[in-house]
């Protein structure tokens, strides 16, 4: 693959050999250095020649020549979002190209190059490392790497303009390959220089939503209902209650718009409160497989856990110019964080292991977010099949990765079926690998299967405000109402023997 710099050298204009240095303004000679004390030797008036050094030329961009209107040999220099290609002035006037989003080639290349730089990376410290163990493979990838690493210094727009990323293939033969649980994903570019430009505001569009299997065994099939019914646990005394996460099958934490936290069983009764170190709200709260209680301190930016008897509150998280929003457990012990930068411009997911960064997800494969851009709430549950599944309440999506990262879908495709626009606040996942989303706006719950496909929803509860959710192992659903402060649990399966 060719790597030709476009960098032009300004030649002298005395030896035409060597590189110029500088231009004679009265002269208008441009000399190099050699040159240089020759004309000033063979000059009357020496004081008369006034020089200036001569600032390098940029590169000469080298256009691809568009093969739709190959005839006319133009200049291909804006590119086609939705196409992915290159095209002319004639092309963007086309009825081919009406409606599509239209970027010049500086900005299509810079984008392109934040593309090559995210699979450089993955390929050279998860994908290459894993197929050293699959020989087949290994003159393949050490080839794509040589080419895209060529590709990253290149200038000719030609080559760049036209590149395909190979790494869903190279990713799904390691997906087949290896469990997920020997796979830590794919750390990806946080454009740490600003925030991103306009065109990458629009986020990362789906594939086809395709079938999964769990990655644990099945449980007993749990239909549901109808109709469901609901209890009112308890009021919690918020004013403005956000989440709630279950102990067991008998307690539940809450938290509010105040330091304390409180813990709830199920008739009612306030056991117990904790207080977060900083003395602020927790901006979520959820509970690991101990029981023991993990909280978002957003005022220190970092992620606490409460443990042991006498109780010590400890700092698990904390992360350089990043600050945490929403948090979960995983099967595997694992915290998923969502986290927003400081200046507030983007929003990534990164998973932690005993403190230790795991995984980065904040773009998909053409360079998009996967996340809107603001500090708004991102609710955050990790399903049965291990899909990761977000509710973008900016967005007004459900957003569901695979646990490298990969977008699944979103939810929904349409609004059609609300009657206001759908505002999804909590998220869980029960024991049927069924998504749950409270929607603020319609005050329901929407229940879609792990492929994103409406199920149905719960709405003849009396719900007021619903927000935070939760599930117990017998798959009751706790909702935090945030108006009232009240926990209702609703009962949405039939009762199995």
């Amino acid at each position: 693959m060719s790597s030709n710099s476009a960098q032009d050298v300004i030649l002298c204009n005395v030896c035409t050999t060597s590189a110029a240095q500088v231009n004679c303004e009265n002269c208008q000679v441009k000399l190099c250095s050699a040159c240089l004390c020759n004309h000033f030797s063979n000059a009357s008036n020496k004081d008369s020649h006034i020089m200036s050094l001569l600032k390098p030329r940029g590169p000469t961009p080298f256009y691809p020549k568009c093969q739709t209107h190959s005839d006319l040999a133009l200049d291909c220099k804006c590119h086609c979002q939705d196409c992915d290609t290159p095209v002319c002035e004639s092309c963007v006037s086309s009825t081919v190209h009406k409606g599509h989003k239209i970027v010049d080639m500086k900005t299509a290349l810079q984008n392109k190059k934040e593309v090559l730089q995210r699979d450089l990376q993955e390929l050279e410290t998860n994908i290459y490392p894993a197929y050293q163990k699959i020989a087949s493979t290994l003159s393949e990838i050490p080839k794509s790497i040589t080419d895209l690493k060529a590709l990253m210094d290149s200038k000719d727009i030609r080559i760049v303009s036209t590149y395909k990323s190979r790494n869903d293939e190279f990713r799904k033969l390691l997906l087949d390959k290896f469990s997920p649980q020997k796979f830590n994903g794919n750390i990806q570019n946080d454009h740490q220089n600003g925030p991103p430009s306009a065109s990458s505001f629009a986020l990362e569009e789906p594939v086809t939503p395709r079938r999964t299997t769990g990655a644990e065994p099945s449980p007993t099939k749990r239909p549901q209902l109808d109709e469901a019914s609901f209890t009112t646990v308890c009021n919690t005394g918020y004013k403005d209650l956000h989440s709630v996460a279950c102990v067991d099958d008998e307690k539940i934490w809450t938290s509010g718009l105040n330091k304390t936290m409180k813990l709830f069983n199920l008739r009612g009764n306030h056991e117990k409160s904790m207080d977060t170190t900083s003395g602020v709200a927790p901006l979520d709260i959820t509970v690991t497989k101990c029981g023991d209680l993990v909280y978002v301190d957003y005022r220190k930016g970092t992620v606490n856990i409460i443990k042991g008897t006498p109780t010590s509150d400890q700092v698990i998280i904390r992360r350089n110019k990043w600050k945490p929003r929403n948090v979960c457990t995983t099967s595997s012990g694992d915290f998923l964080v969502v986290m927003v930068s400081d200046d507030d411009y983007k929003s990534q997911i990164v998973r932690f292991s005993d403190s230790k960064e795991k995984q980065i997800i904040q773009f998909g494969d053409t360079g998009k977010p996967l996340f809107s851009s603001t500090i708004s709430s991102k609710y955050i549950s990790e399903n049965r099949n291990l899909d990761i599944c977000v509710s973008d309440s900016e967005a007004n999506a459900v957003v569901v990765l695979t646990q490298a990262g990969k977008l699944r879908f979103r939810y929904p495709v349409s609004t059609s079926a609300t009657k206001k626009e759908f505002k999804p606040i909590g998220i869980t996942t029960d024991s049927q690998s069924r998504i749950l989303a409270s929607d603020l706006n319609n005050r329901k719950i929407h229940i879609l299967d792990q492929d994103g496909q409406f199920l149905g929803s719960i709405d003849n509860c009396q719900l007021e405000t619903p927000w935070g959710l939760c599930v117990d192992s017998r798959d009751n659903l706790f909702v935090a109402e945030y108006n009232t402060g009240d926990v209702k649990k609703i009962q949405y399966y039939k009762q199995t023997n």
